[in-house]
This record gives C-alpha cells, structure tokens and sequence, in this order.
C-alpha cells in the first residue's frame, strides 16, 4: 500500500496518519527535531478531476493538522514536506508549494518545505520552472535550509 496523505481512498489517509505519527515517534528515537517526507500520491484519474483534486487536497489540509498536533505533544519543532515533480502529487511545483504553505499557517508547529534539488530540476513536468532560483524567489520564507539527512528506502530492500 502506498503511503500520504493526499491519497485517493480516504481508508489510506487515515492509515497514513499512523505512518506519520509513527515518523514523529521514530524522530524522538534518533533525537531529531522534526519529520520530513512528501505528502503522499493520488491516482491519476483523481490528480486530472479538478474536482477531486481540490477535495484530497482540502481533505489533506485538514488532515495535516493531526500530525502537527502529535509533533507538538512530543516536542518536535516541524514538520517538512518534500516536493514532488509529479503531476499526481502536491505540492509538486512553486506556485503550489507557495499555496500548500500559506494553506496550512497555524498549525501546532509549523510546517515548511523541504526542497530536495534532484526533484526541483525535473524538467519533464516543471520545465520552465526546473529552476532553483525560481523556487527560491518563490517559497525561500518556507525552505528549510538547513543540514539534514535524506534516507530513502528502497521497497523490500532496506535502505
């Protein structure tokens, strides 16, 4: 199953809230002061329905506020998302990572952009846009500029 929070089927965000939470519990393991990954995907019918694409991202506003919530109550300090250049996730460019910013002001702790330079680049889907002084121009009062540690893990293979 995927994981995000931004998923088609609302049974997967509710799952995925326990992935989160689990993340903000793993962060107290290796004494981390915050969580940061993407959002999470959609199908690709959802992401081209402007409708439901609105409604899983409204959905997703909302949902955001839980982890934030238990981030705050076991003393993290953030929350980064990671931008993804992918028609069928969000935020996936700057415009939309400037809007998913000023959408989720006030939550229990704040949650900012974790711009990742392999996925700003992506010219396939952001063209013009695969630009990182554009994003910069753009979202710098959210990007999180600071050294951190990126895992990726790899399905059924560890890290």
């Amino acid at each position: 199953m995927k994981i995000g929070l931004n998923l088609s089927f609302a049974e997967q965000r509710r799952v995925s809230l326990q992935f989160f939470k689990r993340a903000v519990d793993m962060t107290l393991v290796m004494e981390a002061d915050c969580i940061g990954t993407p959002l999470g995907g959609m199908s690709h019918e959802d992401a081209e329905d402007e409708g439901r694409r609105k409604a899983i991202y409204s959905e997703v506003l909302d949902l955001v506020g839980e982890p934030a919530t238990y981030a705050k109550a076991a003393g993290r300090k953030k929350i980064l998302v990671e931008p993804t250049p992918l028609s069928t996730e969000f935020p996936s460019d700057p415009r939309g990572s400037l809007q998913l910013m000023r959408d989720l002001e006030g939550t229990a702790v704040p949650v900012r952009l974790l711009v990742d330079w392999g996925h700003v680049l992506f010219e396939p889907l952001l063209k013009e846009q695969a630009d990182m002084g554009i994003w910069l121009t753009t979202c710098l009062s959210y990007i999180e500029l600071v050294p951190s540690a990126h895992l990726i893990l790899k399905q059924g293979g560890g890290m």
